[in-house]
């Protein structure tokens, strides 16, 4: 017995399927995410809609069919045409987008049907469509009417479902790359889990539950509509209107008093505040010291100054040229560090930037790091945090000042290089 799908069922069939899923995904990557759709419907009502998108009203944005066969089969005229008027009986046919979509080669007659269709959406003529229709295939194909035909295309997609796949990791890479750190590994993730959740909603009974909504599908992908919002790019401009806010941000905060600390004897080298009168016979030096170490971790007890020491250290290293980021430990995920600076710089941007502009803030060779709070967070939080530092550091090197209660804690948040104790 033949499936529909060109070969013995079984195999085929579940071949099939999967060829189907894969372009779905792949599609939902272009409609979806970087489109204007708000859902995706798996197996839709009538039996020539494999797939489609609806908008934010329920609307039909796209249809697709998606078939596939083994070489050396093709696709004929006249295969192609039923196809055709079965989406032309639908009630909105001309207003959705419609594509059969194979990894199959179209024959003569296929061809032909398809540059029919191609020049109709160039020029639409009934009459040139009717007669050129009455000459393909075996004695002329019926087709649609002239304004559904306009709304239609025959797409062949060659590949594997591996290989389908494969493109679509690489674009999910780009757009995971735009909000965090993100290898490819975490890209295959997303796709296997919009797969996987593609597959289990295509089996329901229930069409309300073969549906997929927007937000679902960027959960699945691992992303978040502000991680594709547009916004200003990481310029020279940009960074100059980010340096005067974050300045700005620091003389209004009043009642600190910049405080000297002084060396002691310790290895890594620790900075002590100073009390009293000073000893052994070491200079002071201001807070502003701090700024010349690679990493440094200010440590004291509560309402000791830490966090309005930060905000100062902020305004100081604007104005020495660098970008500094300050943001909370507190809340820290693995893999948020890209979106935890992106959102700290447009707060005090009071703007948005664009997605990708992240990843040329991390890569800025005057990014300062300025941590608060570290030694309060649990101990998966603060491992969340030294890992994704870590990370950030086998790329290029990275200046980050840390504040806590605990010196060893601080310490371990911190990970590395020299401490400044208050």
């Amino acid at each position: 017995m033949l499936s529909e799908y060109g070969g013995p069922g079984g195999v085929d069939v579940i071949r099939g399927v999967a060829f189907q899923l894969a372009q779905a995904l792949s599609d939902v990557v272009d409609l979806v995410v970087d489109g204007e759709g708000d859902a995706v419907v798996i197996e839709g009502a009538v039996d020539v809609v494999d797939y489609e998108v609806l908008d934010r009203g329920g609307r039909r944005i796209a249809v697709r069919q998606a078939k596939t066969r083994q070489e050396p089969r093709t696709w004929g005229a006249s295969e192609l045409s039923r196809i055709l008027c079965s989406w032309g009986e639908v009630a909105d046919a001309a207003e959705a987008e419609f594509a059969f979509v194979t990894d199959a080669q179209l024959n003569d007659s296929g061809r032909r049907l398809d540059e029919l269709i191609n020049a109709m959406r160039a020029e639409p003529d009934e009459h040139v469509l009717r007669r050129t229709a009455a000459t393909l295939g075996r004695g002329g194909v019926q087709l649609p009417p002239l304004d559904v035909i306009r709304r239609v295309r025959i797409l062949t997609r060659m590949g594997t479902t591996e290989s389908i796949l494969g493109q679509a990791a690489m674009r999910i890479l780009t757009l995971l790359q735009q909000a965090r750190l993100a290898a490819l590994e975490d890209a295959e993730n997303a796709v296997n889990a919009l797969f996987k959740r593609l597959f289990l909603i295509g089996g329901n009974v229930d069409l309300k539950r073969r549906t997929i909504s927007r937000a679902d599908v960027l959960t699945a992908l691992g992303l978040s509509e502000a991680s594709l919002r547009g916004g200003a790019p990481w310029s020279q401009e940009v960074v100059a209107s980010y340096r005067a806010a974050v300045q700005e941000d620091s003389l209004r905060r009043s009642g600190f008093v910049p405080l000297d600390v002084v060396p002691i004897a310790s290895a890594p080298r620790v900075l002590r505040f100073l009390e009293g009168p000073q000893r052994n016979g070491q200079g002071p030096q201001n807070l502003d010291a701090v700024l010349e170490e690679e990493t440094a971790a200010l440590v004291g007890a509560t309402g000791q100054g830490k966090t309005r020491a930060l905000r100062y250290l902020a305004g100081k290293a604007a104005q020495r040229g660098l970008v500094p980021v300050v943001f909370q430990a507190a809340g820290h995920a693995s893999g948020a560090l890209p979106r935890r600076v992106r959102h700290a710089i447009e707060e005090r941007l009071g703007g948005l930037l664009t997605a990708g502009a992240v990843q040329y803030a991390l890569a800025d060779p005057g990014l300062l790091l300025l941590i608060d709070g570290v030694s309060e967070v649990d101990e998966d939080t603060r491992a969340a945090l030294a890992a994704d530092l870590q990370q950030l550091r086998t790329q290029r090197p990275v200046q980050l000042v840390a504040t806590g209660r605990d010196l060893p804690l601080t310490i371990a948040g911190a990970r590395r290089g020299e401490l400044c104790a208050l």
